[in-house]
């Protein structure tokens, strides 16, 4: 054989065997792929999967740009002591060192036991893993950006996931700053089971942002290990919520609703305060009973509930006969001794005191059942299309539209429903039954009325942000009508502002400012079982303040309080006063304050002190000063219309005159200088126990009097 056909044989058999393995490996691939594919792809998806990672969610602030609701993140902590980069060496070079460390962190205790292990425990249950080839222990839970950075610094743990094993997992805990305060308004969207609520509920997309992804693989038959430190998909934060309430008048109502309840054992109550002019919300507080005499927020009473308003409803009905002619403030009518039957039914008065025929301007005052009932049936008894025409124009049929989720739908017995009978639904739907609203939907009309008959969508949101630009301003873009002449509406201020000066809420009439409103008593139905023998009453307070230049409307509902004092008058008309005069108290305006001192053509008395100070007090006071200070330090003197500067200077070492000084500028000039301060008293300095121009002795102690 010759050398040229040897060497092609051995050609062709290398050939031959590369082909034959390349149709095994071929046939092998089709096996795998259309055999057996249905089998390895199960194992590959039990083995890894995407998991979804939370976006930092948008906050929520109120009217003042103060924070009420963020998202503050939380971390895990676990470890991979098989981890792909963590050689043996580096392991057992640094194992020690880190199981004390471990140990030694006592803030957060180890996740499985709930107890804190030993140094030596510790080595031996990471050893033990890792010869065990598990790729996951838990570590600690709970942890800040200090803990998760301080985990990072120690050995074996600095050199990231893969050559250390450190997985750190983030997520998100929702935190409120002011606790309790408006928690049922702002919210809530995950976790325990809460369903979709108030603010974060209701812009939930807007919050929430886009959540990124992150490739997990399987670590043992219970956990599950991040494949790289990096996510896959990084997720994008939500925006951020400004709100239109104020944490101060939230306060406010809270406190006073709070303390009302208190006293008269209610089940449940609601305060809301609304801003005329914008229709913008500024508190709105619920507190409910959990029987055993502490109140939470439990449901969100102001917005969800309906309720027959009784005789705050009288307000719309009092609007209906103006608006249609049908009666005025001088109409007369007989109040028969406070009784009157329609058909088979008696309708009674509280009180008895007014008898006779009276003008239907006192009978709201007095809010006299009989007068208005009268009054609506023999107006309207033909054609009571026309009375319930002018109810829905008022909106008291229409939802709100405000920015949460269940606001109740208005309910009310119509003309031309089955359960109509003008002999009795319409005297009684004139006096606040028959008829169920929120309390909301009722403060609506009430702020119309005080804002002289313009209704104005209420609402709870300005617009949301993202970073520092607006991508929705709501502060425009709110539904507003005329829903009753200028007059009209005139004319129902002042007989509400009648009612506190001499009618049924003379009670909490106030020498602080005008109060305007009215009263509601109303006996609660339970649903189709109609009126109880337990009576259960909703006693209410609906209006607006100052009476004579309305700012704000406000609306006091309480339910079921106790059987000694349920009436209005007693149970939610001083929550209203309370309400309305602390606002008063927290919002007087400085140029108010100057107004007031202009009176008698004097400055405010500010005494010397550091310089700067006393220009952020005279320039924010709006008071004329003839100079500026230039030095640090500056004695203002005081004429009728300005402030004018004289400096102060102080000799080096010696003792300077701090009389008529603020104590924080004293014990800072003092102190600056070596002395030792003791003061006695509060105010101004008026006295210091070493005379001004003495020499200092450092350590020295030196006793200031303040007036």
């Amino acid at each position: 054989m010759t050398i040229k056909r040897i060497i092609l044989l051995r050609i062709y058999l290398a050939f031959g065997c590369v082909a034959l393995a390349a149709l095994i490996i071929f046939l092998q691939a089709a096996r795998i792929q259309f055999v057996e594919g249905d089998k390895w792809k199960g194992q590959a998806s039990n083995n890894t999967r995407i998991d979804i990672v939370e976006a930092d969610r948008g906050n929520v602030y109120d009217s003042n740009g103060r924070l009420m609701a963020t998202s503050v993140p939380v971390f895990t902590a676990s470890m991979d002591p098989n981890a792909q980069g963590l050689d043996s060496s580096r392991f057992h070079t640094n194992i020690d060192t880190l199981s004390e460390l471990l140990s030694n962190f006592s803030k957060i205790k180890y996740t499985d036991q709930k107890k804190h292990w030993s140094p030596g425990v510790f080595r031996k249950h990471i050893e033990s893993a890792r010869n065990k080839g598990r790729r996951f222990i838990p570590l600690f839970q709970d942890l800040n950006y200090a803990d998760v950075k301080k985990l990072k610094s120690w050995p074996l743990f600095s050199k990231g996931q893969n050559k250390s094993g450190l997985i750190i997992t983030r997520n998100y805990e929702r935190v409120m700053p002011f606790g309790e305060l408006m928690r049922r308004t702002i919210g809530g969207v995950r976790g325990n089971n809460i369903q979709p609520v108030g603010l974060e509920g209701y812009f939930d997309d807007d919050l929430s942002g886009k959540w990124g992804m992150r490739l997990m693989a399987r670590a043992n038959n219970q956990s599950w290990i991040p494949v790289n430190e990096d996510l896959e998909v990084l997720p994008e934060n939500g925006n951020d919520l400004y709100t239109t309430l104020d944490i101060e008048i939230q306060d406010i109502a809270q406190s006073a609703l709070l303390g009302s309840l208190l006293e008269h054992k209610a089940d449940h109550g609601t305060a809301i305060v609304m801003e005329v002019a914008t229709g913008e919300i500024k508190a709105i507080a619920n507190l409910g009973s959990n029987g055993q005499g502490q109140y939470y927020e439990m449901y969100n009473y102001a917005v969800g509930e309906g309720v027959e308003p009784g005789s705050t409803f009288k307000l719309a009905t009092m609007a209906a006969l103006l608006e249609t002619g049908a009666a005025d403030v001088n109409t007369k009518v007989a109040v028969d001794y406070g009784k009157h039957k329609f058909c088979t039914a008696t309708m009674l008065d509280v009180s008895k005191k007014y008898r006779g025929t009276i003008e239907m301007a006192e009978v709201f005052e007095v809010s006299s059942n009989v007068g208005f009932g009268k009054t609506v049936h023999k107006a309207f008894k033909d054609k009571p299309g026309k009375f319930v025409n002018q109810l829905k124009r008022f909106g008291l049929t229409d939802k709100t539209g405000i920015e949460i989720k269940g606001e109740f739908e208005p309910s009310m017995i119509l003309n031309t429903d089955k359960e109509w009978n003008t002999c009795v639904t319409l005297p009684w739907l004139s006096i606040g039954y028959s008829v169920q609203i929120s309390p909301l939907q009722m403060l609506t009309f009430y702020n119309a009325i005080a804002n002289d008959g313009v209704h104005i969508q209420p609402h709870l949101v300005k617009g949301i942000k993202e970073a520092d630009y607006w991508i929705e301003d709501y502060s425009d873009s709110r539904n507003s009508k005329r829903i009753c002449s200028e007059q009209t509406a005139k004319t129902l201020q002042q007989l509400l502002i009648n009612v506190v000066e001499s009618g049924t809420g003379e009670n909490i009439k106030s020498d602080k400012l005008i109060l305007a409103g009215k009263t509601g008593t109303a006996l609660m139905s339970d649903g189709k079982k109609g009126y109880q023998e337990k009576r259960v009453y909703n006693s209410s307070f609906a209006g607006f303040f100052p009476g004579d230049n309305p700012k704000y409307s406000c609306i006091v509902v309480i339910n079921d309080p106790d059987k000694e004092r349920y009436y209005g008058s007693q149970v939610a008309a001083p929550v209203f006063k309370k309400i309305a005069e602390n606002i008063l108290s927290s919002t007087i305006t400085k140029g108010q304050l100057i107004a007031d001192n202009n009176e008698d053509k004097k400055v405010p008395n500010v005494g010397q002190g550091y310089a700067e100070d006393h220009l952020a007090i005279i320039e924010a006071l709006n008071v004329n000063q003839s100079t500026q200070p230039q030095m640090a330090w500056a004695k203002p003197v005081n004429t009728d219309r300005e402030v004018d500067y004289r400096y102060l200077r102080f000799e080096k070492n010696t003792v300077p005159d701090v009389k008529g000084m603020s104590l924080k500028d004293a014990i800072y000039l003092l102190e600056n200088i070596g002395l030792k301060v003791m003061f006695s008293g509060s105010g101004k300095v008026k006295d210091q126990s070493i005379e001004p121009g003495k020499k200092i002795e450092e350590g020295k102690t030196i006793k200031i009097e303040l007036s």
